[in-house]
């Protein structure tokens, strides 16, 4: 069986062969390493952000950290992806009751740090940590956010977003304020050569598959000339290969959406030969599906991490990709999902 060999952690890791054997790239993205043709490297050696504003992530530990504009949001459960959101309770991390007029549609009222925050007005209910509340207005309407905080010692931040998920936390001062989405590409994607190719990719599912936008959340997707290809969660967990003439030679995988928790998929490549295999954490058994015509187009120009560049965010973390410039066996790419 072939190890996948991403599981280094230690302070011995960066002088250690921690890629599994043949791959030409490896992030392991919860260790903060990275590898391409054998050399050395960190996540932000390969990746380009364009966020024009900071983020805060949540470690393993349940550390807040807060990233710089324009820097990958990286903590050891992986590299953060997220949508725009808009944080619209004024001064999050001195908390006072307050109330706000909304207009119709899905918000999400969610805590961080000790405490819990009452909803009432057109909207009831209650969120603490870990423990968000959603909800929906039909018509516009006033709600009024009652934190309770242990005592002024304990930290805690409030945050009312719209959307049906809870994002990271926005810290607001006297105004809403809001953070871009995490649009993340390559710096260079040469290195991806679908024609004869093998990538695995493992992520940790955070927002639900189903409220995905358009049903798709984007863990690997490419653009070579005039084609768009992907990895994808969401609806579904699936991979879609186009050729040179943007047929899908390949448009298969999990008929599910994908559950909370942490996934691996494998898209296995080559001229009139191509395989999506998926881990049984999706689905409860796992799969993998064959088709035998069709050659991907390539040579590739974009790749995008979790995302289209503009939308369709996996709203969760990649956990680590590896790519070899070769077709692996079905019966090896069966044994790296799982």
């Amino acid at each position: 069986m072939m190890s996948l060999g991403l599981g280094i952690c230690t302070s011995d890791a960066a002088a250690a062969k921690w890629w599994p054997e043949g791959a030409a790239l490896a992030i392991d993205f919860t260790a903060g390493l990275a590898m391409r043709n054998g050399i050395r490297l960190s996540p932000a050696d390969l990746l380009v952000c364009n966020r024009p504003t900071p983020g805060w992530t949540t470690d393993a530990q349940g550390n807040l950290n807060e990233t710089p504009p324009h820097r990958i949001r990286l903590t050891n459960r992986g590299l953060l992806v997220e949508e725009a959101r808009e944080n619209l309770f004024l001064h999050s991390g001195s908390p006072a009751t307050r109330s706000l007029v909304l207009a119709p549609g899905s918000y999400t009222l969610s805590v961080h740090g000790q405490g819990h925050a009452a909803l009432s007005g057109s909207a009831t209910g209650t969120a603490s940590p870990q423990m968000p509340l959603s909800f929906e207005l039909t018509t516009s309407g006033t709600v009024t956010v009652t934190p309770h905080r242990p005592s002024q010692e304990h930290p805690m931040h409030v945050q009312l977003e719209a959307g049906p998920f809870a994002s990271s936390p926005i810290t607001t001062g006297p105004t809403p304020v809001t953070r871009a989405g995490d649009a993340i590409t390559f710096a260079d994607a040469a290195w991806l050569t679908p024609k004869a190719a093998t990538l695995l990719v493992e992520w940790e599912q955070v927002a639900p598959a189903s409220l995905a936008q358009n049903g798709i959340q984007n863990l690997l997707r490419w653009r070579a000339g005039n084609t768009i290809s992907r990895l994808r969660s969401g609806s579904r967990a699936i991979a879609q290969i186009q050729d040179s003439d943007q047929n899908l030679i390949l448009n298969a995988g999990s008929t599910i959406p994908s559950t909370s928790g942490v996934h691996r998929m494998a898209v296995s490549l080559a001229p009139d030969d191509a395989a999506v295999t998926w881990s049984s954490s999706i689905d409860g058994s796992g799969g993998i599906v064959i088709d035998t015509s069709g050659t991907a187009h390539t040579p590739v120009d974009t790749a995008w991490v979790a995302s289209s560049g503009q939308g369709e965010f996996l709203n969760g973390l990649i956990r680590k990709l590896v790519y070899w410039p070769t077709r692996l066996s079905d019966s090896t790419t069966q044994q790296l999902v799982q």
